[in-house]
């Protein structure tokens, strides 16, 4: 906006890429966007469901851009014409956050807590119902609170560690595996 402010003139929305999926198969005009994803945007009141528009607007940058919010799990409207084999009307969700949705998919109960080991790794607890993150969280801190569904939140423990790491962890794991075997 400050250095190429044409690059956007023919942009009127924004949202993740998996918003445009939901938006392109719904039909919609402007994309809809969880508080999940939000968040993972930044300069986004998890506890007001808004962005911090005063913000914002006092840096420059294009509000008018950003997606509407709607609550996870929520329907986002229906397929506007069939797609492969999926017919036209079928409800489509609002797209969620990826770790809450590898969490949600293998958390039982939510008293467990789960390990996510993909490009990075992260402990993930649900916070009781009720809980609310500081306003303002230190960025040094060992955990992070992210937005779940029904307005909780996840207890985060990230190693913020990329693919190499990944990849040394599983090749020592299969040693380990090799050598047990012997």
């Amino acid at each position: 906006m400050k250095n190429s402010p044409e690059f956007l003139t023919s942009y009127d929305a924004a949202g993740t890429i998996h918003d445009y999926v939901v938006a392109m198969l719904c039909g919609l005009p402007r994309p809809l966007m969880s508080d999940q994803n939000a968040a993972s945007w930044g300069y986004f009141n998890t506890q007001s469901q808004s962005w911090n528009l005063e913000i914002l607007t006092a840096s420059g940058f294009p509000i008018h851009l950003l997606p509407d919010i709607a609550e996870p799990a929520s329907v986002a409207g229906r397929t506007a014409h069939a797609w492969f084999e999926i017919p036209k009307g079928t409800p489509v969700g609002v797209a969620l956050g990826d770790l809450q949705a590898s969490v949600y998919s293998c958390m039982a109960q939510r008293t467990d807590a789960v390990l996510n080991i993909s490009t990075s790794v992260q402990l993930a607890a649900s916070m009781p119902s009720g809980f609310q993150p500081v306003q303002s969280p230190d960025p040094a801190a060992p955990v992070a609170y992210f937005p779940y569904f029904d307005r909780t939140y996840l207890a985060v423990a990230a190693s913020l560690n990329g693919g190499n790491v990944l990849a040394t962890f599983v090749q020592m794991l299969v040693q380990w595996m090799a050598d047990l075997d012997n």
